[in-house]
C-alpha cells in the first residue's frame, strides 16, 4: 500500500471537509422544511364563499384538481386547508373570485427553494376586512386588520391599494391611475414598512390563521 504524500493528504482531506461542510449548510437550510400549515376562519355572521387560486409552482391542491374552486365556509367554522407538506401557492379572496375589486390574501409556503412567503393584497381593490396570524420559531406576527381599502400606508404585510410594486402604483391593474400616493415610503426592494411577510425556516414552518370578517 503506497503512502500519501503530504500534497495528497491535504487535497483528500479539504474534499472530504468540503463535502462535510457543504452537508451540513444543507441540512442546516432545509430544517423544518415542510412544515408551514393555514387555516381559515369565518368571522363574517354568515357564511361565505373562499375562492382560491393556484400558481403554476404549487404542488398541493387541497381543494380540487384544477387552477382554482370555491369553498363554502359557515359562519364561525375554520378549516384546514390540507397542505400535506407540500408547496401551497396560492391566492384567497373572500365573497368574490379573485380579481378586480377583491381584498386577496396571497400565500407561498413549503417553497422548498425559499422561506414561507405572506401578505394581504389590495393591488386589485378592497372588499372584506381580512387579518392573518402568523407564527414562526422566531415569535408571533399579525398582518392587519385591513380594515378599508385606504390608509395602509404603514400596514405591515400589505400591499396598498393599488400599489403594485409596494412603494408605487407603476402598471396598475383594474382602471386604477399610476402614481405614488397611498403606497409605502421607500423604495421598491426596501420600503419603508414591508408588503410581505417573510418567514424564518428555509423550506417552509409558519403556522398561518386567515380570519375574514
Amino acid at each position: 500500500m503506497s503512502t500519501l504524500t503530504k500534497q495528497e493528504f491535504f487535497l483528500i482531506t479539504s474534499v472530504g471537509l468540503g463535502a462535510l461542510l457543504v452537508g451540513t449548510i444543507v441540512a442546516f437550510l432545509t430544517i423544518g422544511g415542510g412544515k408551514a400549515t393555514a387555516k381559515v376562519t369565518n368571522a363574517s355572521g354568515a357564511t361565505i364563499n373562499m375562492h382560491i387560486k393556484f400558481g403554476a409552482a404549487t404542488k398541493a391542491h387541497p381543494f380540487c384538481g384544477g387552477a382554482s374552486c370555491v369553498v363554502p365556509i359557515p359562519d364561525k367554522a375554520t378549516i384546514n386547508i390540507p397542505i400535506d407538506k407540500k408547496h401551497l401557492n396560492a391566492t384567497l379572496a373572500f365573497g368574490a373570485p379573485v380579481g378586480c375589486g377583491a381584498t386577496k390574501v396571497e400565500l407561498d409556503l413549503n417553497n422548498p427553494s425559499w422561506f414561507d412567503i405572506v401578505d394581504v393584497s389590495l393591488v386589485d381593490g378592497w372588499n372584506r376586512e381580512v387579518e392573518v396570524a402568523l407564527k414562526d420559531p422566531s415569535g408571533s406576527k399579525k398582518i392587519g386588520p385591513v380594515e378599508s381599502a385606504l390608509g395602509n400606508e404603514k400596514a405591515f404585510g400589505v400591499y396598498p391599494l393599488a400599489c403594485d410594486i409596494c412603494v408605487e402604483r407603476q402598471k396598475p391593474p383594474c382602471g386604477y391611475e399610476p402614481g405614488k400616493t397611498g403606497c409605502k415610503g421607500g423604495t421598491q426592494y426596501k420600503p419603508d414598512v414591508p408588503c410581505q411577510y417573510q418567514g424564518t425556516v428555509m423550506g417552509g414552518g409558519t403556522a398561518v390563521r386567515v380570519t375574514v370578517k
